[in-house]
């Protein structure tokens, strides 16, 4: 929510892969952070005790973005797995994979981890709507990894959490910022 130029973080992440043409909503998204860092190289006069900084150049600019979801969309999994989907039909006798027996033809999804290890994209923030103004962030050109465990048994609900190395697009931009007033 934003109002003025003070902002509480709250809002949605989207997903698109690279050569994709649909938005895949991350959804109940937990938390997210987007980190700019600039590297430089500062000159310094040492002509006397008191070392002085005279210059600063930058000498590189990078972004990272993180968030984390509870929801194990098989786009997400997909996602968190590095991984492809596929749909496997189990004819009626055939082992499924829990053990049991198909007693009727059943589609199962599988997903194979490993099988896509650059997940290359662009990522969508909007920004919660219930303020003055409506951010919007975007990350054209990201990639993005899985991060921290997975719980396959735990007493919470289990977050499937990622970072992204967000990378200069075709304009020579990080990512770009939108605010959309709101009436």
């Amino acid at each position: 929510m934003r109002q003025g130029n003070r902002v509480i973080g709250a809002g949605k992440f989207y997903w698109k892969p690279l050569g994709g043409t649909d938005w895949v909503e991350i959804g109940e998204t937990q938390g997210g952070s987007i980190n700019t860092t600039v590297e430089k190289k500062e000159a310094h006069d040492k002509s006397s005790v008191l070392n002085k900084v005279v210059a600063v150049v930058a000498t590189a600019v990078s972004a990272t973005i993180k968030f984390d979801t509870n929801i194990h969309s098989k786009e997400n999994l997909e996602l968190y797995m590095l991984g492809t989907s596929e749909d496997i039909t189990y004819e009626i006798g055939d082992e499924l994979p829990d053990g049991s027996t198909a007693t009727a033809q059943i589609v199962i999804p599988k997903i194979s981890a490993g099988t896509d290890p650059i997940k290359k994209g662009s990522i969508r923030f909007v920004g919660d709507a219930d303020g003055d103004e409506q951010p919007i962030t975007i990350c054209n050109d990201v990639v993005v990894m899985p991060t921290g465990d997975r719980e396959l048994i735990g007493n919470d609900f289990t977050a499937l959490s990622f970072e992204g190395v967000v990378l200069k697009d075709s304009n020579g931009l990080l990512y770009e910022e939108h605010t959309i007033p709101l009436a």
